[in-house]
């Protein structure tokens, strides 16, 4: 009789029904780590973005703001009229609905302290500003 070297068809399935079952465990945690890596380059970009607004306004004495929109938000210079838009992950939202705008004086202090709340699907964000400082920091709730 002729051998005939090859794999049978139940090692075939076994093969491939173990690929799939790793596959549907690796996947979700992709997008797990996809997501808290978009959420914490979102806040360090928003971080950076109050920092060049008040430095902006501390340097040159114009008047820079941020805007905040439903679902991106703006940085607006009333002297040169240019806007930058940024769009909010998809999985993150704006909670905080009644002061839409930060903007700082010409000393580098915030003109409106304010609390700041965002949130994902886990984790709420609060940025705050406190009274009388130029400063700000992001706490996770």
């Amino acid at each position: 009789m002729k051998e005939v070297k090859g794999f049978t068809f139940i090692e075939l399935v076994f093969v491939l029904f173990i690929i799939s079952l790793l596959t549907f465990l690796v996947i979700p945690g992709l997008f797990s780590t996809l997501k808290k890596q978009q959420t914490k380059q979102f806040f360090t970009t928003f971080d950076a973005d109050i920092l060049y607004i008040q430095n902006s306004a501390l340097g040159t004495q114009q008047h820079v703001r941020i805007l905040f929109e439903e679902d991106y938000y703006v940085i607006r210079n009333n002297r040169t009229k240019e806007a930058i838009k940024r769009y909010y992950p998809e999985h993150i939202s704006r909670i905080t609905k009644s002061n839409n705008r930060i903007s700082f004086n010409d000393s580098g202090t915030v003109i409106s302290p304010f609390s700041y709340r965002f949130e994902d699907e886990t984790t709420t964000y609060k940025i705050v500003f406190p009274l009388g400082k130029g400063r700000h920091y992001i706490e996770e709730q």
